[in-house]
């Protein structure tokens, strides 16, 4: 077990080290980042841990970050959609769903559904322990949905309150170090076989302390995770170790679709009692705000049309319309 530790841990500080490397001289005036910082590194099945900052006061947000490698694993392709809004400045709440469609060539059920609705809250208390740290509290609650195809959630719904912290280091730009606690507590028992043998299927409680460094258009993670179900008196124990790098895609690449684009790739090593997992996941996210959506939308719309002044417009200064 020693052996298998130290070699997964091995593998898990390389990127860190690439990290230290590329950061160890910043440049003040370099590139800043195009999408807020959280949501650079935010990403689903990456980097799963909460951040205290939440959306500008009013804004909402739309976030689709579908599973590319099931359209090559699975019969089943899921694309989950997940809608944020803040309410105040200090408060935000989210409504995620994750429908579900089978595969072009696979083996599927038939037909489309969804596979479970999540809804989320958080408070960023900043003022708890200002200046120096930001905290935010918040829970989200994982419902199954009704008809769903089975393999496709768990089978139970799934409540899960949380507290972090984050603090910004002082002489490293862009450095912040995370403290993430959370507890994970089953309705019911998770379906047999919904769970893999190297996840918690009990009620589990987390501690996640980590760091987070900027480097726009890059983003760097490292997370160590222990999750332990000792308060559902099972005594099992996961530690995780989760280096990351997401990579916000330039606007040119991305200008026919609009939005922002940010691609992410994790890695993560959990040691179990049956010994060690290795998982890579690769993800592409793509956000959107409703306004600056229709706005570009209605400016690309009026930039064709034959009156108008876009590229592909005429001008009737320069036409016999003109008098």
């Amino acid at each position: 077990m020693m052996s298998a530790l130290l070699r997964a841990a091995r593998i898990a500080l390389l990127p860190l080290f690439a990290v230290c490397c590329a950061g160890a001289t910043p440049d003040p005036d370099g590139p800043r980042p195009a999408v807020d910082d959280q949501d650079a590194v935010a990403i689903d099945g990456i980097f799963n841990f909460q951040l205290p900052k939440i959306l500008d006061y009013e804004a909402l947000r739309f976030t689709v970050t579908p599973h590319w490698s099931d359209f090559l694993r699975q019969d089943i392709v899921r694309i989950p959609f997940k809608v944020r809004y803040s309410f105040s400045r200090h408060f935000e709440g989210s409504v995620e769903m994750e429908p579900y469609f089978d595969n072009f060539g696979g083996h599927g059920p038939g037909g489309v559904g969804v596979a479970e609705y999540t809804f989320g809250a958080k408070y960023a208390w900043n003022a708890l322990l200002q200046p120096y740290i930001d905290t935010a509290l918040g829970a989200s609650v994982v419902l199954p949905a009704p008809g769903a195809v089975p393999s496709t959630n768990l089978g139970t719904a799934i409540f899960s309150p949380y507290v972090v912290f984050t603090r910004d280091a002082r002489r490293v730009r862009d450095l912040s170090y995370f403290l993430n606690l959370e507890c994970e507590i089953f309705d019911s028992d998770p379906a047999p076989g919904r769970l893999a043998a190297y996840r918690p299927s009990k009620d589990n409680f987390s501690v996640t302390p980590g760091v987070v460094l900027h480097r726009a258009p890059w983003h760097y993670t490292l997370a160590v995770s222990w999750r332990s179900t000792i308060l559902a008196g099972d005594n099992q124990n996961y530690v995780s170790l989760l280096p990351s790098v997401s990579w916000e895609v330039p606007a040119h690449f991305t200008r026919a679709v609009g939005g922002r684009w940010v691609a992410g790739l994790g890695y993560e090593a959990i040691i179990y009692d049956g010994g060690v997992e290795h998982r890579l996941t690769g993800r592409l996210k793509w956000d959107f705000d409703w306004r600056k959506t229709v706005r570009n939308m209605g400016n690309r719309f009026r930039d064709h049309l034959p009156w108008g002044e876009g590229p592909n417009g005429r001008d009737p200064r320069r036409s016999g319309d003109a008098r």
